[in-house]
């Protein structure tokens, strides 16, 4: 769902920032964590995301101390020793 935020514009580019929700990710060591439904808002014209500070905080905590409402299997590939080529 996005709906277009007033007076907003984005950072980067200058563009008009419109609130949605996305599936954000966060790498902490080996670890990665999923958050889905999470308030941002993205830029029109480059796509930058920007997500607020207290939805960051939120976050974190949920690290911390929350309760995953699910857990899923991620496979994981090396790219070089799949013998791709690198660029």
């Amino acid at each position: 769902m996005t709906t277009k935020s007033h007076n907003q514009l984005c950072a980067v580019c200058g563009g008009e920032l419109e609130a949605t929700t996305l599936t954000h990710e966060v790498k902490r060591g080996t670890h990665m964590y999923l958050f889905q439904h999470v308030p941002a808002q993205v830029c029109t014209a480059c796509r930058e995301i920007w997500i607020d500070e207290e939805v960051l905080q939120v976050i974190d905590r949920l690290i911390a101390s929350g309760v995953p409402g699910q857990t899923v299997e991620t496979p994981v590939y090396d790219f070089l020793r799949a013998g791709a080529p690198a660029h």
